[in-house]
């Protein structure tokens, strides 16, 4: 991991990251849910999950996957 992740790792779930977060979501729920039936939401590079959790949360199939051990 580079020394870049390193440091965003340690503030990613800081409240302003979540504040971010949380307008990314409302931006993007309208197209993950009209997602072709059966497919699925990939969150490449998710960092902690916090995105791919709010999706699944609203019943909307996702699978997160980022390179960092950290997050």
């Amino acid at each position: 991991m580079s020394r870049i992740d390193d440091l965003l790792a340690r503030v990613y779930d800081t409240p302003d990251h979540l504040e971010v977060t949380a307008g990314f979501h409302a931006a993007l729920k309208p197209f993950a849910r009209a997602r072709p039936r059966g497919t699925w939401v990939l969150d490449l590079a998710c960092g902690t999950g916090v995105l791919a959790e709010r999706l699944g949360r609203a019943r909307i199939p996702v699978v997160g996957v980022d390179s960092s051990r950290e997050m």
